[in-house]
């Protein structure tokens, strides 16, 4: 076996580190002309002194549409393949860095444009590879609001509204609402509710007040993809944003948005099936119910991703759950966020929701649980198809000689296509029935075989409350976590 190992260790040591060829496809936003209908792309191949032969460029459209793809560069030879071209570059130098800018053409002057790369080149003494990579890029058909009036003339929130609504355009190419501050618009009736096929609204410096309405949301969209950034939503007499997915993968973005003091609920994701969506670095507090309300579904697929992931927020002070995952949610990540003096629970979880995982949040001073599934306090474990309390801390010690915590834990036997990883938390205190939360991410700690689990941490944690809670995976999919375990004082 020596004999053997030792060629196929010269053979390895003998591959050229300029096989490493890289290739970078990149859609430069912005630069896009909007009375062309064009954006430019940049292909750059480099690394290619080992190459022995010309390099071989397939741009393709991913997605069918009457976008075209444009290149003029004497050094390029194209000829059309099925929605693309087949580009080569002649004379070939090995050892240059290749480029290639072409234009991608949007004849209606708005759409999502999505390219695919895939660049073919020959390595001397090893042969033929390649490289595979996208690249896309939006060109938005533009509503500007210019003013904080309330009619329903161009110009005003409710009048641009109005005109996406009326925009036939809207209703297949992307458009967006933008709103440039400082300006606060203080709606006297209802906000029309915005229907469109994708639409954005952009806003900076912007605050959206309801303190003079009855009845009324902040926002109400309904459509296949949205997205709503930099916006203050205040003092609306019901939900602050309020979307309505379609009955197919609808996806949505709300983020660097401020939603606070509205009469029900912060964020409502209500039912329809949506997929690759996301709640992200924003502010929700002080409103009358949960902070994030989400009784969605997703496609029947089950996919592997989270459809929603809720990262980055602050949640706090809001008069029920700060997060409330509905008996439909399904495939849904928290991670990251503090959520923190609720009325209710950190996180509710209702009977029937599947597939809700959660990440290293801070999760603290909320008057019920951290985590409650079923909403009935903490769940006596029953299975392992249960999301109650699984894995106990079992001890927790500092060693003043090396200055560290050690803190040991068991749980369920990892099995290998059952597996299980726990976060832990510190927390200052307990509450009057001895629960803890999770004040402060420690770090994670995958389950052994015989089930127990150990994490060690810099510092004297003495005085504080250990907390841990399990995820399980399923063939490294199909992730749940369960409700925190019992806490443990560090000794």
């Amino acid at each position: 076996m020596k004999p053997l190992l030792a060629v196929l260790a010269l053979l390895l040591v003998s591959i050229p580190a300029a096989a490493q060829v890289t290739f970078t496809l990149t859609a430069d936003e912005s630069r896009l002309d909007e009375n062309a209908g064009t954006i430019p792309v940049r292909a750059v191949i480099a690394n290619t002194s080992q190459l022995s032969a010309a390099i071989s460029l397939e741009l393709r459209i991913v997605q069918p549409s009457p976008m075209q793809i444009l290149v003029d560069d004497p050094a390029w030879t194209c000829t059309p393949i099925q929605n693309g071209l087949r580009c080569t570059h002649a004379p070939f130098v090995a050892g240059q860095e290749v480029v290639l800018d072409f234009l991608l053409r949007l004849p209606e002057r708005a759409g999502r444009a999505w390219v695919s790369g895939l660049v073919t080149y020959n390595i001397v003494g090893i042969g033929a590879s390649n490289i595979y990579r996208e690249a896309q890029a939006t060109m938005w058909r533009r509503f500007a609001v210019t003013n904080s009036g309330d009619g329903n003339e161009r110009g005003t929130l409710r009048g641009e509204i109005n005109a996406v609504n009326a925009e036939t355009a809207c209703r297949v190419w992307p458009c967006r609402i933008e709103i440039r501050g400082p300006m606060t618009i203080a709606p006297l009736t209802q906000l029309p509710t915005l229907v469109a096929n994708d639409v954005e609204i952009d806003a900076d410096r912007v605050q959206l007040l309801g303190s003079a309405l009855a009845l009324g949301n902040g926002l109400h969209i309904r459509g296949d993809r949205m997205a709503v950034r930099g916006l203050t939503i205040q003092r609306f007499p019901e939900n602050g944003i309020f979307y309505e997915p379609r009955l197919r993968n609808s996806q949505f973005v709300i983020e660097k948005n401020e939603i606070s003091f509205n009469g029900v609920r912060g964020i409502v994701v209500e039912r329809g099936i949506v997929t690759r969506s996301h709640i992200r670095d924003n502010v929700i507090s002080h409103n009358l119910r949960s902070g994030i309300f989400v009784v969605t579904s997703t496609e029947p697929s089950l996919p592997l991703e989270p459809v929603i992931t809720i990262a980055r927020n602050t949640i706090v002070k809001n008069g029920a759950s700060g997060i409330f995952f509905g008996p439909e949610t399904q495939t849904m990540l928290t991670t990251d966020n503090v959520i923190a003096e609720n009325a209710h629970m950190g996180v509710s979880v209702a009977r029937g929701a599947t597939m809700i995982r959660f990440g290293a949040n801070s999760i603290f001073d909320n008057a019920g649980l951290a985590i409650d599934y079923h909403l009935d306090g903490p769940t006596a474990p029953a299975g392992l198809n249960d999301t109650g309390v699984t894995g106990a801390i079992v001890s927790a010690t500092y060693d003043a000689a090396t200055n560290t915590t050690t803190i040991r834990g068991q749980g369920p036997k990892d099995l290998g296509w059952l597996t299980f990883t726990y976060h832990l938390y510190a927390n200052a205190s307990v509450d009057s029935d001895g629960w803890a939360e999770a004040e402060r991410f420690l770090g994670t700690a995958p389950s052994t075989a015989d089930g127990t689990f150990t994490l060690v941490v810099q510092g004297d944690l003495r005085g504080q409350y250990v907390t841990s809670h399990a995820t399980r995976g399923v063939d490294q999919a199909f992730y749940d976590t369960y409700e925190l375990s019992r806490p443990l004082r560090v000794e």
